[in-house]
């Protein structure tokens, strides 16, 4: 997959004619993708499109039936999967409400070190103890024996998000981390994500099927449409109506919208972006 010349380290992401099938059902077909280490990239379909399963392939969480795939420079493979999942952050509750119920929340949390849905033997102090700085940090540290099911939707997606970082991740999956988060929570979880994203070792792919959730952000994008993709490349060349009515399928008008910016107090508990580097 490698093109002459080029460093297999550029990328972080590699992936040609990737699909993924159920039966005669095709979730995913034909996607060519290559991210560069320290790239942002928001990930945009409507619901259904296959974003979920795309981004459970990446996490190494899912094999694809089709194509091939490297991450890190490396493809997947029953040797390696545990190690490439330790240094890829992943939140999706689409896809872990469905493996989760009454595991207690800290485990989950710590379950991220060993890139597992559970923990392994090797817990040392040093990691209960980021764990709990973790959950505190969202504002679950009186949560952490409650089980999974017991926790708000809103609480179940901080504790992903924790999860996500138990082990400073160089690739970070967030599938519509916003999902179940008040106004505040989010906020000062988009407040984090800004600060993180300016580290060039940090590559960070954003799923949503909002047009205006944060796509300021992310200087390129992935369309997906009904499991293929539709387009990608520059955020600021794909939002055009021109562009935006193709995808749809129908004409698209864009109006500047004044949007309102919530900003958390002076003194409300900041995420410390120290915690999660």
């Amino acid at each position: 997959m490698t093109m002459p010349n080029e460093s297999v380290t550029e990328y972080v992401i590699e992936a040609k004619d990737l699909g993924f099938q159920v039966g005669r059902q095709k979730l995913l077909s034909g996607i060519n993708l290559r991210i560069k280490k320290g790239e942002h990239w928001l990930v945009y379909g409507m619901n259904g499109c296959g974003k979920t399963t795309l981004m459970s392939i990446l996490a190494g969480f899912r094999q694809q039936t089709q194509g091939e795939l490297q991450v890190f420079g490396e493809p997947f493979t029953n040797e390696n999967v545990l190690a490439q999942r330790k240094r890829i952050g992943w939140v999706s509750s689409s896809f872990f409400d469905l493996r989760y119920r009454h595991e207690p929340v800290l485990d989950i949390v710590l379950s991220g070190k060993f890139g597992t849905y559970g923990t392994g033997w090797d817990i040392t102090s040093a990691d209960h103890n980021h764990a709990v700085d973790l959950l505190t940090a969202f504002g679950l540290e009186d949560k952490r024996y409650l089980s999974y099911d017991r926790l708000s939707k809103g609480q179940r997606q901080n504790v992903l998000l924790a999860r996500a970082f138990m082990n400073r991740p160089e690739l970070l999956l967030l599938d519509e981390p916003y999902s179940g988060l008040d106004v505040l929570a989010k906020a000062r979880f988009m407040e984090l994500l800004n600060q993180l994203m300016q580290q060039e070792d940090l590559t960070v792919l954003f799923v949503s099927h909002e047009i205006n959730d944060v796509r300021e952000q992310f200087t390129h994008t992935i369309m997906l449409r009904n499991g293929r993709l539709f387009a990608q490349g520059r955020t600021e060349e794909l939002f055009q109506e021109k562009q935006l009515s193709s995808f749809f399928q129908q004409p698209v008008q864009m109006h500047t919208v004044q949007q309102t910016t919530i900003a958390p107090a002076d003194n409300h508990r900041k995420l410390s972006v120290e915690l999660f580097r």
